[in-house]
């Protein structure tokens, strides 16, 4: 007699989304149940790691989804018994946009002794959100850092990173990715004053 068993398995979701203008995924793609119950011998179940779905079509996306779509059930698979035949797959969409804020450089780690002036003191940050996240976005929602240690003879530009950013942003770039400074220590001072446009 075959051993027997159940095992909970994920929903793998199958798309190549589209979206209309102006319009993006808030969230992930999900599926609703996101796991189901297969039951059937042990020995199948151990390679059993996902359930596909079928494949499905989502072009010039401009609302929120919510579609019914059957699990594509192989050979293998029809030997078991799933809870499920058919999941839905969901998204929240939203409106997007692009901005712009200025941020604050904060240089680190430079040493105590060195004293360390740069230009330009703020850099752009376009980011782009959702309509309805872009009014509460604002440039103190981001962080924008310069590490003294990366100086090297081969790289001696401050180079800025976007370390932080608010969850809501999808995406962000700075619009300069090079400064020019100005060191100066208790015995010696040197300048590097190439900026790069960009």
């Amino acid at each position: 007699t075959p051993l027997y068993s159940s095992a909970a398995s994920d929903v793998y979701k199958r798309q190549n989304p589209t979206f209309a203008v102006g319009f993006d995924l808030i969230d992930d793609f999900r599926s609703s149940p996101d796991s189901i119950t297969v039951i059937g011998p042990e020995s199948i179940l151990k390679t059993i790691s996902s359930v596909p779905t079928k494949k499905i079509e989502l072009n010039e996306i401009n609302s929120s989804v919510d579609i019914p779509v059957e699990l594509n059930i192989s050979p293998s698979l029809s030997q078991l018994n799933l809870s499920h035949q058919s999941v839905s797959v969901v998204a929240n969409v939203g409106k997007f946009t692009e901005g712009i804020v200025n941020v604050p450089v904060t240089i680190v780690n430079v040493p105590e002794d060195l004293i360390i002036n740069f230009f330009p003191k703020e850099i752009s940050v376009v980011f782009y959100s959702s309509l309805e996240a872009y009014a509460s976005i604002d440039g103190t929602d981001f962080t924008v850092e310069c590490d003294f240690n990366l100086l090297t003879a081969d790289n001696n530009y401050l180079n800025p990173v976007l370390v932080k950013q608010p969850f809501d942003v999808k995406t962000a770039q700075l619009k300069i990715t090079q400064l020019e400074f100005i060191i100066t220590s208790t015995t010696v001072s040197y300048t590097h004053l190439t900026l790069p446009t960009n």
